[in-house]
């Protein structure tokens, strides 16, 4: 080991020397990049101290991951022992392409268990010797991967998600970052004379504009993911740009005429020392083949770049050249559509406006960065906007609303914030105002139940709120056609469309004999159903109790206030936040929704009923849900009556099938994705007409 051991101590020194930064002995990897701020910065080095390495034997890779090597042991090391910390749960092999390395590095690899060493007999280049790993590749995937790397965790995920996301994808490039945490590049951007940009280099990796997925017209070689047999199809690395340079992007522009997708997944962070094996400078050794291959690059794909801008002209566009339509959706916080079923359908909405080819961009009011939601939307394409970045809505809009074909302002409080400065700023989109549900309604519904002249006030004003905002709107949308009819009896002039919930059919989970125990779900932030809940243990269950005496009651909700952690008790059984709450829907008999005031479309409803879960509601549950007595759901609203229709429905496994099947039957029909999307299609046909 004496002689390694004076290599890497000489590496070191050169390191340091060209400024580097300082290195860590014994490094570990804070992994989550996405949690990384500017003003905490975690620097990333290389192993100083190695020992032996094993990776788990693998015989039927999924993932070949492919990493052509000259030299460089102590960068080769660090980043195999990356690779083997940071990529667990996946079946992947190791090939490694020594291009005639000195003995140092084949000395170090030997300590290494369980990888594929391949030695070029001569040095082949970084193309030759790529290609000739992927022609010994087992897996489905090939990633390319320079040995000057640091892979992070979750990087090996994140990139084979982004198929599962989307078929057509050919090419998946990653976030290339600089040992101390700076961007160096967020995709790639060519232009008309064939140059090209490292999207965001030395900038702040955490702005919103680098983190979502997005299609990009390349991604830097150093980190790439392709199907193995798209490779080949493709001709693999062109060898007319050996040894090296503009083989990714030749890559890339041949995968678009295959008619696939080049995506840049910001959630595969990887860490590249930059210019270790070719150097920077351009006028010698390896790295002046980028000037020489410029020229083979350009000539060969100049029809195609002839569409492009000229350098540095409007790069915000030329980074998803793609886009051609975009949406914003401005909402009062960031969607939680694990706790809440506005924010459900909130998030199957912005998938649908994605499908329909917009580039979809999400703003909360109140700029909170709340994980793992963010994430959850990048992931899917979605830009979040958030704080500090963002300063203030306002801003925003006043700087960026032109940009926007459509805009989507969410709740009565938000778009009577906004609307007149969308109206101002952005005076050629289409401005649709999303209520959710009617506040009027349900206020006035409350004030009703409480007797309330106060509250009878205030939801008049809110109603006069609301229909004004209808009224400088282009489109107000509503879940229901029951809200629909109402706003028409005030305001016959406006346009309204109904745009549900939207709710996958997931099927029964077990059948009526293998159940026991009633579901009552809401998230407790929403009033009514904090009502509906105490109604519900302290009016009917006790009826309850004498006929189905220890059956128990589970209260399933985002944030329960102390009014309803108090009603626990021996069979009452308040869980809280529940992750998974499909667990309830399958081993629960009975769904319950005794609301006794609210409006809207009630998400509780359709996804009990999406799990083949038959239903005992209130008429104002009912509302909008195009159920029917005894057919659909059972429909009470006394206390009597309402524990009457439970003993019933728990006793009766004819009446169960029936209402489960006509429940999922109902979901299908009313409250698919397939019919919101149809009525969103024609909503934004209307664009054509107001420009």
């Amino acid at each position: 080991m004496s002689i390694l051991r004076r290599y890497l101590t000489r590496s070191v020194e050169i390191l340091q020397s060209e400024g580097m930064g300082s290195l860590w002995r014994h490094i570990r990897l804070k992994t989550n990049i996405r949690r990384f701020t500017v003003i905490n910065p975690h620097k990333y080095s290389i192993e100083e101290d190695i020992g032996p390495l094993r990776f788990a034997a693998c015989q039927e890779p999924i993932i070949s991951i492919i990493i052509p090597v000259f030299n460089q042991p102590l960068y080769t090391y660090s980043c195999l022992k990356s690779i083997a910390e940071n990529s667990a749960d996946l079946p992947f092999e190791v090939i490694v392409i020594d291009d005639c390395s000195d003995p140092e590095t084949m000395e170090m690899l030997r300590m290494i268990e369980n990888i594929r060493v391949i030695r070029n007999e001569t040095n082949r280049g970084f193309i030759k010797s790529c290609n000739r790993g992927a022609g010994e590749a087992k897996g489905r995937y090939l990633v390319i991967l320079n040995n000057d790397t640091i892979v992070t965790e979750g990087w090996l995920q994140a990139l084979l998600k982004t198929y599962e996301f989307d078929s057509k994808t050919g090419l998946v490039g990653c976030k290339l970052i600089y040992p101390d945490g700076q961007l160096q590049e967020a995709g790639g951007i060519f232009w008309n004379d064939g140059s090209a940009w490292n999207y965001g280099k030395l900038d702040d990796q955490n702005k919103p504009e680098y983190n979502y997925l997005r299609e990009v017209d390349y991604c830097s070689g150093a980190c790439l993911m392709i199907p193995r047999q798209l490779f080949h199809d493709v001709g693999m690395f062109d060898e007319e740009y050996a040894p090296a340079y503009y083989e990714d992007a030749d890559l890339a522009f041949k995968v678009r005429e295959m008619g696939r997708k080049v995506y840049y997944q910001p959630g595969a962070v990887v860490v590249h020392f930059e210019g270790v094996t070719s150097g920077t400078s351009v006028s010698h050794g390896v790295k002046r083949y980028q000037r020489i291959n410029h020229n083979k690059f350009y000539q060969k794909w100049k029809s195609v770049l002839a569409g492009y801008r000229d350098n540095g002209v409007y790069p915000e566009f030329e980074k998803e050249r793609c886009v051609d339509k975009r949406i914003l959706v401005v909402d009062a916080r960031m969607i939680t559509p694990d706790r809440d079923a506005g924010s459900h359908r909130m998030f199957e909405l912005l998938d649908i406006f994605r499908e329909l080819g917009y580039k979809v961009t999400f703003v909360p009011d109140n700029l909170a960065y709340q994980q793992p939601y963010v994430s959850n939307l990048q992931e899917r394409g979605v830009e979040v906007l958030y704080s500090p970045y963002i300063k203030s809505v306002e801003k925003y809009l006043r700087d960026s609303g032109g940009h926007f074909d459509v805009i989507v302002l969410s709740r009565a409080d938000v778009a009577c914030r906004f609307i007149n400065y969308v109206k101002e700023y952005s005076p050629d989109a289409l401005v649709i105002f999303d209520t959710v549900d009617l506040h009027f309604l349900r206020e006035r519904r409350m004030a009703e139940l409480k007797n309330s002249r106060s509250l009878q006030r205030l939801a008049e004003d809110r109603k006069k709120q609301e229909l004004d905002i209808a009224s400088k709107a282009d489109i107000t949308v509503v879940v229901s056609p029951v809200e629909k009819e109402i706003i028409q009896k005030s305001s016959p002039e406006l346009r309204i469309e109904i745009v549900p919930t939207i709710h996958e059919v997931h099927g029964s989970g077990s059948s009526f004999q293998k159940r026991d125990g009633i579901l009552f779900v809401g998230g407790f932030e929403h009033p009514p159903n904090t009502d509906a809940a105490i109604y519900y243990v302290q009016e009917i269950l006790p009826l309850i109790r004498q006929r189905l005496g220890g059956t128990n009651t589970y209260i399933v909700g985002n944030n329960p206030p102390s009014a309803i952690t108090l009603l626990a008790s021996r069979d009452v059984i308040v869980t809280g936040y529940v992750e998974d709450i499909s667990n309830y829907f399958n081993k629960c008999r009975v769904s319950i929704a005794p609301l006794r005031y609210g409006s809207g479309v009630k998400g509780k409803v359709n996804m009990s009923m999406s799990y083949g879960l038959p239903t005992v509601v209130s008429s104002i549950a009912a509302e909008g849900m195009f159920l029917s007595d005894g057919c659909d759901a059972l429909i009470a609203d006394t206390p009597k009556s309402f524990a009457n229709a439970v003993v019933r429905l728990y006793n009766d496994e004819i009446l169960w099938n029936k209402l489960s099947a006509n429940g999922l039957s109902n979901v299908e029909k009313y409250f698919s994705k397939d019919m919101a999307k149809e009525t969103l299609e024609n909503i934004f046909s209307l664009k054509q007409g107001k420009a």
